[in-house]
Protein backbone atom coordinates (compact mmCIF):
# COMPACT_ATOMS: atom_id res chain seq x y z
CA UNK A 1 0.00 0.00 0.00
CA UNK A 2 1.09 3.51 -0.63
CA UNK A 3 0.38 6.43 1.54
CA UNK A 4 -2.53 8.57 0.41
CA UNK A 5 -0.46 11.23 -1.29
CA UNK A 6 1.47 8.68 -3.16
CA UNK A 7 -1.39 7.42 -4.34
CA UNK A 8 -0.33 5.56 -4.08
CA UNK A 9 0.90 7.07 -3.67
CA UNK A 10 -0.91 5.06 -3.37
CA UNK A 11 -1.32 4.19 -5.76
CA UNK A 12 -3.78 2.03 -8.15
CA UNK A 13 -2.46 -1.51 -8.35
CA UNK A 14 -4.91 -3.38 -10.58
CA UNK A 15 -4.21 -6.82 -9.18
CA UNK A 16 -1.00 -7.05 -11.20
CA UNK A 17 -2.82 -6.83 -14.53
CA UNK A 18 -1.18 -4.32 -16.87
CA UNK A 19 -3.53 -3.55 -19.72
CA UNK A 20 -2.57 -2.46 -23.21
CA UNK A 21 -4.53 -0.81 -26.03
CA UNK A 22 -3.98 -3.86 -28.24
CA UNK A 23 -5.47 -6.21 -25.68
CA UNK A 24 -8.57 -4.04 -25.51
CA UNK A 25 -9.01 -3.84 -29.26
CA UNK A 26 -8.42 -7.54 -29.91
CA UNK A 27 -10.51 -8.92 -27.07
CA UNK A 28 -13.43 -11.18 -28.01
CA UNK A 29 -16.82 -9.49 -28.15
CA UNK A 30 -18.63 -12.39 -26.52
CA UNK A 31 -17.87 -15.39 -24.38
CA UNK A 32 -17.81 -18.89 -25.84
CA UNK A 33 -18.32 -20.36 -22.39
CA UNK A 34 -21.84 -20.43 -21.01
CA UNK A 35 -22.05 -18.02 -18.09
CA UNK A 36 -24.15 -20.62 -16.28
CA UNK A 37 -20.99 -22.73 -15.92
CA UNK A 38 -19.01 -19.95 -14.20
CA UNK A 39 -19.54 -19.86 -10.43
CA UNK A 40 -20.49 -16.53 -8.81
CA UNK A 41 -19.30 -16.64 -5.17
CA UNK A 42 -21.19 -13.44 -4.27
CA UNK A 43 -22.68 -10.26 -5.71
CA UNK A 44 -19.24 -8.62 -5.94
CA UNK A 45 -18.64 -10.64 -9.10
CA UNK A 46 -21.61 -9.10 -10.92
CA UNK A 47 -20.05 -6.53 -13.31
CA UNK A 48 -23.06 -4.40 -14.31
CA UNK A 49 -23.61 -0.90 -12.90
CA UNK A 50 -26.63 1.07 -14.18
CA UNK A 51 -26.72 -1.01 -17.36
CA UNK A 52 -23.01 -0.63 -18.09
CA UNK A 53 -20.45 -3.44 -17.67
CA UNK A 54 -17.11 -2.75 -16.02
CA UNK A 55 -13.94 -4.80 -16.34
CA UNK A 56 -12.17 -3.29 -13.33
CA UNK A 57 -13.52 -1.21 -10.48
CA UNK A 58 -11.29 0.15 -7.69
CA UNK A 59 -12.62 2.33 -4.87
CA UNK A 60 -10.61 3.66 -1.92
CA UNK A 61 -12.20 5.59 0.94
CA UNK A 62 -10.05 7.69 3.27
CA UNK A 63 -10.63 9.00 6.78
CA UNK A 64 -8.15 11.50 8.21
CA UNK A 65 -7.67 12.17 11.90
CA UNK A 66 -5.23 13.48 14.50
CA UNK A 67 -3.75 11.42 17.33
CA UNK A 68 -1.01 11.59 19.97
CA UNK A 69 1.51 9.08 18.66
CA UNK A 70 5.07 9.78 19.89
CA UNK A 71 8.08 8.49 17.94
CA UNK A 72 8.64 5.35 15.85
CA UNK A 73 12.02 4.00 16.86
CA UNK A 74 13.58 1.69 15.81
CA UNK A 75 12.24 1.56 12.26
CA UNK A 76 10.49 -1.77 11.54
CA UNK A 77 11.60 -2.01 7.89
CA UNK A 78 15.32 -1.92 7.05
CA UNK A 79 16.28 -0.42 3.69
CA UNK A 80 18.91 -3.10 3.03
CA UNK A 81 16.24 -5.83 3.07
CA UNK A 82 14.30 -4.56 0.04
CA UNK A 83 15.29 -4.20 -3.62
CA UNK A 84 15.31 -0.69 -5.01
CA UNK A 85 13.05 0.03 -7.98
CA UNK A 86 14.97 2.29 -10.33
CA UNK A 87 13.73 5.10 -12.61
CA UNK A 88 10.65 5.84 -10.53
CA UNK A 89 9.21 9.35 -10.29
CA UNK A 90 7.45 9.85 -6.97
CA UNK A 91 4.92 12.66 -6.46
CA UNK A 92 7.38 14.48 -4.21
CA UNK A 93 10.34 14.28 -6.62
CA UNK A 94 11.67 17.80 -7.31
CA UNK A 95 14.55 17.67 -9.82
CA UNK A 96 15.17 21.43 -9.58
CA UNK A 97 15.03 21.63 -5.79
CA UNK A 98 17.75 22.93 -3.49
CA UNK A 99 19.85 20.15 -1.93
CA UNK A 100 20.22 20.11 1.84
CA UNK A 101 23.55 20.63 3.55
CA UNK A 102 22.07 19.68 6.92
CA UNK A 103 18.73 18.41 8.15
CA UNK A 104 15.91 20.95 7.92
CA UNK A 105 13.38 21.76 10.63
CA UNK A 106 9.88 20.50 9.80
CA UNK A 107 6.95 22.06 11.63
CA UNK A 108 3.25 21.33 11.30
CA UNK A 109 0.60 24.04 11.31
CA UNK A 110 -3.06 24.15 12.33
CA UNK A 111 -4.41 26.31 9.49
CA UNK A 112 -8.21 25.93 9.25
CA UNK A 113 -9.83 25.02 5.94
CA UNK A 114 -11.81 27.82 4.30
CA UNK A 115 -14.24 27.61 1.38
CA UNK A 116 -15.14 31.30 1.43
CA UNK A 117 -13.43 32.00 -1.91
CA UNK A 118 -15.39 29.22 -3.61
CA UNK A 119 -18.69 30.25 -2.07
CA UNK A 120 -18.13 33.84 -3.14
CA UNK A 121 -17.72 32.57 -6.70
CA UNK A 122 -20.37 29.86 -6.95
CA UNK A 123 -24.11 29.70 -6.58
CA UNK A 124 -25.80 26.42 -5.58
CA UNK A 125 -25.58 23.93 -8.46
CA UNK A 126 -22.85 25.81 -10.31
CA UNK A 127 -19.47 24.29 -11.27
CA UNK A 128 -16.13 25.90 -11.99
CA UNK A 129 -13.06 24.23 -13.47
CA UNK A 130 -9.39 24.86 -14.13
CA UNK A 131 -7.13 27.54 -12.76
CA UNK A 132 -9.48 28.96 -10.13
CA UNK A 133 -9.84 25.53 -8.50
CA UNK A 134 -6.08 24.97 -8.64
CA UNK A 135 -5.45 28.36 -7.01
CA UNK A 136 -7.89 27.50 -4.23
CA UNK A 137 -6.17 24.16 -3.58
CA UNK A 138 -2.79 25.88 -3.41
CA UNK A 139 -4.13 28.43 -0.93
CA UNK A 140 -5.57 25.71 1.32
CA UNK A 141 -2.90 22.98 1.32
CA UNK A 142 -1.67 24.10 4.74
CA UNK A 143 -4.95 22.85 6.21
CA UNK A 144 -3.80 19.26 5.58
CA UNK A 145 -0.92 19.60 8.03
CA UNK A 146 -3.04 18.92 11.11
CA UNK A 147 -3.69 15.32 10.08
CA UNK A 148 -1.22 12.66 11.19
CA UNK A 149 -3.27 9.52 10.64
CA UNK A 150 -5.20 8.09 7.70
CA UNK A 151 -7.46 5.03 7.66
CA UNK A 152 -8.05 3.47 4.24
CA UNK A 153 -10.61 1.01 2.98
CA UNK A 154 -9.94 -0.20 -0.55
CA UNK A 155 -11.86 -2.60 -2.78
CA UNK A 156 -10.73 -3.75 -6.23
CA UNK A 157 -13.04 -5.84 -8.37
CA UNK A 158 -11.02 -7.19 -11.29
CA UNK A 159 -13.33 -9.03 -13.67
CA UNK A 160 -11.29 -8.31 -16.77
CA UNK A 161 -9.45 -11.54 -17.47
CA UNK A 162 -12.09 -13.44 -19.46
CA UNK A 163 -12.54 -10.42 -21.75
CA UNK A 164 -8.91 -9.35 -22.13
CA UNK A 165 -7.17 -12.75 -22.10
CA UNK A 166 -9.85 -15.17 -23.26
CA UNK A 167 -12.80 -17.12 -21.86
CA UNK A 168 -10.65 -19.67 -20.05
CA UNK A 169 -9.13 -17.06 -17.75
CA UNK A 170 -12.30 -16.27 -15.80
CA UNK A 171 -10.71 -18.13 -12.85
CA UNK A 172 -8.37 -15.14 -12.36
CA UNK A 173 -11.30 -12.85 -11.59
CA UNK A 174 -10.98 -11.58 -8.04
CA UNK A 175 -12.21 -9.15 -5.43
CA UNK A 176 -9.46 -7.64 -3.29
CA UNK A 177 -10.31 -5.78 -0.08
CA UNK A 178 -7.78 -3.88 2.03
CA UNK A 179 -7.95 -2.26 5.44
CA UNK A 180 -5.02 -0.19 6.61
CA UNK A 181 -3.91 2.68 8.80
CA UNK A 182 -0.87 4.91 8.32
CA UNK A 183 0.46 7.22 11.03
CA UNK A 184 2.92 10.10 10.86
CA UNK A 185 5.11 9.83 13.95
CA UNK A 186 6.76 12.74 15.74
CA UNK A 187 10.24 11.78 14.48
CA UNK A 188 9.11 12.28 10.86
CA UNK A 189 8.34 8.67 9.99
CA UNK A 190 5.28 7.34 8.21
CA UNK A 191 4.46 3.79 9.19
CA UNK A 192 1.38 1.65 8.80
CA UNK A 193 0.12 -1.90 8.50
CA UNK A 194 -2.80 -3.46 6.71
CA UNK A 195 -4.73 -6.62 5.99
CA UNK A 196 -5.79 -7.89 2.57
CA UNK A 197 -8.49 -10.37 1.64
CA UNK A 198 -8.47 -11.67 -1.96
CA UNK A 199 -11.39 -13.84 -3.07
CA UNK A 200 -11.07 -15.45 -6.49
CA UNK A 201 -14.07 -16.40 -8.55
CA UNK A 202 -13.14 -20.05 -8.06
CA UNK A 203 -13.82 -19.58 -4.33
CA UNK A 204 -10.12 -19.64 -3.34
CA UNK A 205 -9.35 -17.01 -0.69
CA UNK A 206 -5.95 -15.53 0.20
CA UNK A 207 -5.26 -13.25 3.18
CA UNK A 208 -1.93 -11.39 2.89
CA UNK A 209 -0.71 -8.66 5.24
CA UNK A 210 1.53 -5.69 4.51
CA UNK A 211 3.55 -2.91 6.09
CA UNK A 212 4.44 0.52 4.73
CA UNK A 213 7.19 2.90 5.80
CA UNK A 214 8.52 6.27 4.66
CA UNK A 215 11.49 8.03 6.24
CA UNK A 216 14.54 10.04 5.18
CA UNK A 217 18.09 11.01 5.90
CA UNK A 218 19.59 14.32 4.80
CA UNK A 219 20.13 13.07 1.22
CA UNK A 220 17.39 10.55 0.41
CA UNK A 221 13.70 9.79 1.04
CA UNK A 222 13.06 6.04 1.43
CA UNK A 223 9.65 4.52 0.77
CA UNK A 224 9.16 0.80 1.46
CA UNK A 225 6.26 -1.61 1.03
CA UNK A 226 6.48 -5.14 2.44
CA UNK A 227 3.79 -7.68 1.55
CA UNK A 228 3.57 -11.17 3.08
CA UNK A 229 1.41 -14.01 1.75
CA UNK A 230 0.31 -17.06 3.76
CA UNK A 231 2.37 -20.22 3.45
CA UNK A 232 1.56 -22.05 0.22
CA UNK A 233 0.67 -18.93 -1.77
CA UNK A 234 2.86 -16.76 -4.00
CA UNK A 235 2.46 -13.28 -5.44
CA UNK A 236 3.74 -11.01 -2.66
CA UNK A 237 4.93 -7.62 -3.88
CA UNK A 238 7.74 -5.71 -2.18
CA UNK A 239 9.26 -2.45 -3.31
CA UNK A 240 11.56 0.36 -2.26
CA UNK A 241 11.66 3.79 -3.89
CA UNK A 242 14.49 6.23 -3.27
CA UNK A 243 14.00 9.90 -4.05
CA UNK A 244 16.65 12.63 -3.72
CA UNK A 245 15.81 14.85 -0.77
CA UNK A 246 15.70 18.59 -1.42
CA UNK A 247 14.28 21.53 0.50
CA UNK A 248 10.62 20.93 1.48
CA UNK A 249 9.96 17.71 -0.48
CA UNK A 250 10.25 15.49 2.61
CA UNK A 251 7.50 17.52 4.28
CA UNK A 252 5.42 17.08 1.13
CA UNK A 253 5.95 13.31 1.30
CA UNK A 254 4.93 13.23 4.97
CA UNK A 255 1.76 15.29 4.52
CA UNK A 256 -1.49 13.33 4.85
CA UNK A 257 -4.52 15.06 3.39
CA UNK A 258 -6.87 15.31 0.39
CA UNK A 259 -5.65 18.66 -0.93
CA UNK A 260 -2.01 17.60 -1.09
CA UNK A 261 -3.10 14.37 -2.78
CA UNK A 262 -4.97 16.19 -5.52
CA UNK A 263 -2.08 18.58 -6.09
CA UNK A 264 0.46 15.74 -6.20
CA UNK A 265 -1.48 13.82 -8.85
CA UNK A 266 -2.34 16.96 -10.82
CA UNK A 267 1.31 18.03 -11.01
CA UNK A 268 2.47 14.60 -12.17
CA UNK A 269 -0.20 14.24 -14.86
CA UNK A 270 0.52 17.76 -16.03
CA UNK A 271 4.08 16.52 -16.69
CA UNK A 272 2.84 13.45 -18.56
CA UNK A 273 3.69 11.10 -15.67
CA UNK A 274 1.86 8.76 -13.30
CA UNK A 275 2.68 7.86 -9.69
CA UNK A 276 4.47 4.54 -9.09
CA UNK A 277 2.18 1.50 -9.35
CA UNK A 278 -0.66 3.49 -10.93
CA UNK A 279 -1.68 1.67 -14.11
CA UNK A 280 -3.79 2.99 -16.97
CA UNK A 281 -4.59 1.07 -20.15
CA UNK A 282 -3.19 3.65 -22.59
CA UNK A 283 -0.38 6.24 -22.64
CA UNK A 284 -1.15 9.16 -20.33
CA UNK A 285 -1.08 11.55 -23.32
CA UNK A 286 -4.40 10.09 -24.49
CA UNK A 287 -6.24 11.17 -21.34
CA UNK A 288 -7.98 14.40 -20.47
CA UNK A 289 -7.91 15.76 -16.94
CA UNK A 290 -9.51 18.60 -15.07
CA UNK A 291 -10.05 20.03 -11.62
CA UNK A 292 -13.56 21.10 -10.75
CA UNK A 293 -15.53 22.49 -7.84
CA UNK A 294 -19.32 22.29 -7.56
CA UNK A 295 -21.39 24.00 -4.91
CA UNK A 296 -23.87 21.42 -3.65
CA UNK A 297 -25.76 23.40 -0.99
CA UNK A 298 -25.45 26.69 0.87
CA UNK A 299 -22.71 25.18 3.06
CA UNK A 300 -21.18 22.31 1.04
CA UNK A 301 -19.01 21.91 -2.03
CA UNK A 302 -17.55 19.00 -4.03
CA UNK A 303 -13.90 19.14 -5.13
CA UNK A 304 -12.62 16.68 -7.73
CA UNK A 305 -9.75 15.82 -10.02
CA UNK A 306 -11.00 13.79 -12.98
CA UNK A 307 -8.87 11.86 -15.48
CA UNK A 308 -10.56 10.13 -18.38
CA UNK A 309 -10.09 8.57 -21.81
CA UNK A 310 -12.98 9.82 -23.92
CA UNK A 311 -14.91 12.93 -24.85
CA UNK A 312 -16.61 13.30 -21.45
CA UNK A 313 -15.99 11.86 -18.01
CA UNK A 314 -19.44 10.25 -17.79
CA UNK A 315 -19.10 8.36 -21.10
CA UNK A 316 -15.34 7.65 -21.11
CA UNK A 317 -14.00 4.12 -21.52
CA UNK A 318 -11.67 4.58 -18.55
CA UNK A 319 -11.91 7.01 -15.63
CA UNK A 320 -9.95 7.87 -12.51
CA UNK A 321 -11.05 10.45 -9.98
CA UNK A 322 -10.08 11.88 -6.63
CA UNK A 323 -13.05 13.62 -5.08
CA UNK A 324 -14.34 14.83 -1.76
CA UNK A 325 -17.10 16.80 -0.13
CA UNK A 326 -16.58 19.71 2.23
CA UNK A 327 -19.40 20.88 4.49
CA UNK A 328 -19.09 23.76 6.94
CA UNK A 329 -15.34 23.94 6.20
CA UNK A 330 -14.71 20.30 7.13
CA UNK A 331 -13.98 17.33 4.89
CA UNK A 332 -16.84 14.86 5.28
CA UNK A 333 -15.70 12.39 2.60
CA UNK A 334 -12.76 11.72 0.30
CA UNK A 335 -12.30 8.86 -2.14
CA UNK A 336 -10.50 7.59 -5.21
CA UNK A 337 -12.46 5.75 -7.92
CA UNK A 338 -11.19 3.94 -10.99
CA UNK A 339 -13.22 2.24 -13.75
CA UNK A 340 -12.23 0.39 -16.88
CA UNK A 341 -15.44 -0.21 -18.83
CA UNK A 342 -16.17 -2.99 -21.28
CA UNK A 343 -16.28 -1.53 -24.83
CA UNK A 344 -19.73 -1.20 -26.30
CA UNK A 345 -20.44 -3.58 -29.21
CA UNK A 346 -22.04 -1.72 -32.12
Amino acid sequence: MKKINNLFILSLLLMGCRLTPSSLSSAPASSAISTSLIPIPNADFEPVIAGRTFLIEAITNYQFSTALVGEKDPLPLAINNFPVTEEVVTPYHQPDGTSLQEDETIEWGQTPLSTDTLFNTLIVGETITGASVYDWLQSQKGSDEKWNRVHQEKKVRNLSHAFLQGDYYWFNHSVREELSQIVRYDNHVLYGEGQIDILFQTGVEVTPVFAYQLHADVNTIYEIYDETYPTGFSGAQDYQYRTPRVMDNFKQALTLGPIQEMLNLFHLINQGKLPPRMVLSSPIEQYQFQLHAKRLTQTSVEIALQIYNGSTFSTASETLSLSGTIADNEWVSFEQRYYLWKPMVS
